[in-house]
């Protein structure tokens, strides 16, 4: 597991732009499908990021063992994945927006648990506002030879200022890929399966707050 985490990083600058290619075609029987790039983009649920951001993911205490630098991976690729599409839709009133370098929490990634208050973490960063996710429950071993990703996480968008919620759907719904049967362990490795549905894990949970492609249906 550790393995895999430390491997995982390099290729999360290019996971967005390899998505499609990754996946191949225009549908598959995991429940993935895209359709032709529509030129107008559906407008995020959450509209009101503004200033510098940070993306913070927590850990639960009741997260299982086995998973502990999946969190600290998990908020590398959101970053990825929300700063890439800030940038590209600047234009449409976006340009009050800066995300936090990842890097800049390295310092504090070893006091990241189940007790950090993100409020603090965000003033520690210098951030006006915080994308808080807190990974509740992680697992992705349907049986002793078939893989199935299911994740349940609290996801929130708070004013580092004032404190107050500014974002929180609730509940937010346990993410499960595939929806129906598991993929076979013959069909793809262990650390393939995983490094591919925490990539889809943060895409799912980033489709919350950067325009969303109304051809793609991420299930």
């Amino acid at each position: 597991m550790n393995r895999f985490c430390s491997c995982l990083f390099p290729v999360l600058a290019a996971v967005c732009c390899l998505t499609v290619l990754f996946l191949g075609g225009c549908s598959n029987k995991e429940g993935f499908i895209i359709s032709d790039p529509s030129p107008e983009f559906i407008s995020p649920p959450c509209p009101d990021l503004n200033g510098s951001v940070a993306v913070v993911v927590r850990p639960s205490s009741e997260l299982a063992s086995g998973y502990e630098n999946v969190p600290a991976e998990l908020n590398r690729f959101l970053h990825v994945r929300i700063s890439m599409d800030v940038t590209r839709f600047r234009k449409r009133k976006r340009e009050q927006i800066s995300l936090i370098p990842p890097d800049r929490l390295l310092d504090v990634y070893g006091k990241i648990d189940s007790k950090t208050d993100f409020l603090e973490v965000g003033k520690a960063l210098g951030a006006d506002q915080v994308i808080a996710v807190e990974l509740l429950r992680l697992e992705h071993i349907a049986g002793a030879d078939s893989w199935q990703g299911r994740a349940k996480v609290d996801v929130r968008l708070l004013d580092v200022k004032t404190g107050s919620v500014l974002y929180h759907p609730e509940p937010f719904p346990e993410y499960v890929y595939p929806r129906k049967d598991p993929i076979p362990a013959a069909d793809r490795s262990e650390a393939d399966f995983l490094k591919e549905y925490i990539l889809r894990l943060g895409k799912h949970i980033g489709r919350h707050f950067v325009p969303n492609d109304p051809g793609e249906m991420l299930f």
